[in-house]
């Protein structure tokens, strides 16, 4: 880095992450025009503040969050959109725009459609892996019951009637 490099504010060399911290990367996906708008005219550091909230929700992961839907207003009081929160610091909103609604109530519904219907794929796919594991630990135990060799009562050891007494 050259003395007069103004990119950075000192000369020190970026701090790698510490163990067990994670980062927050950034997407390259372009944002969509209503995104843009929206977008311009809010507070950068509290976008960044809630790209880290919602990445710790998402369970470190960046991208779309898993049945986190909202309304809204892409023009005040005349249309609403439906969004989903992101794990990501350049677009914490992914805007559906290609359905615009009318009256918010329109777009309320549609979102709370858009959570049910993903979350009814997401509680599927759990209970067949449920299903699947079930299946697994039956078969395991009927393996295991068929190992266990059973006395049977022509098997067992009885002492002699004269030496009981």
């Amino acid at each position: 880095m050259s003395p007069r490099d103004k990119s950075r504010s000192s000369r020190m060399p970026a701090a790698a992450a510490a163990p067990g911290k994670h980062q927050v990367p950034t997407s390259a996906e372009p944002m969509s025009e209503i995104e843009g708008r929206l977008i311009a005219g809010l507070d950068l550091e509290k976008l960044s503040d809630l790209a880290e909230v919602l990445f710790a929700l998402n369970n470190y992961r960046t991208g779309p969050i898993p049945g986190f839907y909202v309304a809204i207003e892409v023009t005040p009081g005349k249309e609403w959109c439906v969004g989903q929160l992101c794990a990501d610091r350049a677009k914490p909103l992914k805007i559906f725009d290609q359905k615009v609604y009318k009256k918010p109530e329109n777009a309320k519904r549609a979102a709370e459609r858009c959570r049910a219907r993903e979350l009814d794929v997401l509680s599927v796919a759990r209970t067949t892996k449920k299903v699947d594991k079930k299946k697994a630990t039956d078969k395991t135990l009927k393996e295991k019951r068929r190992r266990v060799v059973k006395p049977s009562a022509k098997t067992k050891k009885t002492e002699p009637k004269s030496k009981r007494a």
